[in-house]
């Protein structure tokens, strides 16, 4: 089962957060972890103008599952391969700054990669994206310094 919490944006998106209810403990260097996400659900933000917006964890043997859902855009088949190359940008062929400098994903890409994890992506043209990658998860008995 698993707990549900949503609210709403300024751009009038549902905000979901899935959780299971089983307490996860994350084998992680936190501030990695936390920046790949800021740079994932910033990105979601930035292409879901109308639906939501779904950031879930799910236990998945020895690792939790952390995925970002959008109703965004989605993504052309023939973009997948690139959106995580420093400074490609769908739709931005004149390189606006104003419309950000398309290094978020590659970063995220990165410090998933320091986390020991690749980030994964599927998305449909029109439908929204899900990105998604795997954090080491621990035993709670295990003890922390």
């Amino acid at each position: 089962m698993l707990k549900k919490y949503s609210g709403i944006s300024k751009w009038n998106l549902r905000l979901k957060f899935f959780f299971p209810q089983k307490e996860l403990l994350l084998l992680t260097e936190l501030r990695l972890l936390l920046n790949s996400l800021r740079n994932l659900i910033d990105n979601a933000f930035k292409y879901a103008r109308t639906g939501g917006i779904l950031i879930g964890v799910r236990g998945r043997g020895n690792h939790a599952l952390i995925q970002i859902w959008d109703t965004g855009i989605g993504i052309a088949p023939e973009h997948l391969n690139l959106i995580f190359d420093e400074y490609f940008q769908i739709g931005n062929p004149e390189r606006d700054n104003a419309k950000a400098l398309g290094l978020g994903l590659p970063i995220a890409k990165r410090l998933a990669q320091a986390l020991g994890s690749q980030i994964s992506c599927r998305s449909r043209l029109g439908k929204g994206t899900v990105f998604g990658f795997c954090v080491q998860t621990a035993d709670k008995t295990v003890r922390l310094r």
